[in-house]
């Protein structure tokens, strides 16, 4: 609005009006940023695991005493399976698996940083072209359901941002278990227990991808229910925490059953 002589009172009541309903929307938005940030944090950000690297040194050292032990029992197995085609073919294997199994085992640091730097950047990407305000309160739309839903809205992030965390910590702990993994998967009689523990901690790995396409699908659709846009923030923020939790179990589940069928 234009300010003259004529309405001065209007634009000075206009002018104070604005400014309280914009500082009210920023003590309204302030936890609200304060749960996107940090969520935004956990998804785009490569975990750190240089606090693992000593970690993973005691059990590169503590592995390294098992490849004396099948290379012995891969060269003997060679040795004695001079007239046996099968178990010569066999020590074969244990020979070529040794090798792979020294090789990607030392490497083990190198390739999980490198998956782990991966999946943040494909999650980073997809986030940088998401605009924050369409999860804030905005006076688009019904302001006042907006404040009404506020606090389960605030819950929703909550719960969202601690899901996150988890994920955090088990990307962080799982370079052991993924060398671990590399381990076994290279010895015939264990490989599916490494397997199974690969598979895990790579899905955990490329869970904030998924979930950063699933926050641009929402921001999308936020753009087409401006006047509901804080029910579709709550049911979206949601379904990504029931995607997730589906999705660990669903791997996790599929994983143990492989391994249940060696028993």
């Amino acid at each position: 609005m234009d300010c003259s002589w004529t309405n001065l009172p209007q634009c000075i009541t206009g002018y104070f009006t604005d400014y309280f309903f914009n500082y009210l929307l920023g003590i309204l938005n302030s936890p609200v940023n304060l749960f996107l940030g940090f969520i935004h944090k956990l998804l785009s950000e490569p975990v750190n695991i240089e606090i693992f690297h000593p970690t993973w040194l005691v059990i590169i050292y503590i592995l390294s005493f098992f490849y004396i032990i099948i290379f012995i029992y891969a060269g003997f197995q060679f040795i004695t399976s001079a007239n046996n085609p099968i178990k010569r073919e066999d020590a074969k294997e244990w020979l070529k698996n040794a090798f792979f199994l020294i090789v990607f085992v030392q490497a083990s640091f190198f390739i999980y940083s490198s998956v782990l730097l991966l999946a943040s950047s494909l999650a980073g990407g997809i986030l940088s072209g998401i605009d924050t305000s369409f999860f804030t309160i905005t006076p688009d739309g019904s302001v006042g359901i907006q404040i009404m839903l506020l606090i389960p809205y605030l819950i929703t992030l909550l719960i969202t941002a601690l899901i996150l965390g988890v994920r955090y910590i088990l990307a962080s702990i799982g370079l052991i278990f993924f060398t671990l993994g590399i381990f076994a998967y290279f010895i015939p009689p264990i490989k599916d227990i490494g397997k199974f523990l690969v598979t895990v901690v790579l899905m955990i790995l490329f869970v904030p991808f998924f979930q950063a396409i699933m926050i641009l699908a929402i921001s999308k659709i936020v753009q087409n229910f401006t006047d509901y846009k804080i029910l579709i923030l709550i049911c979206g923020f949601l379904l990504i925490n029931i995607a997730t939790i589906a999705l660990v179990y669903f791997v996790t589940i599929k994983s143990a059953l492989g391994l249940s069928r060696l028993r």
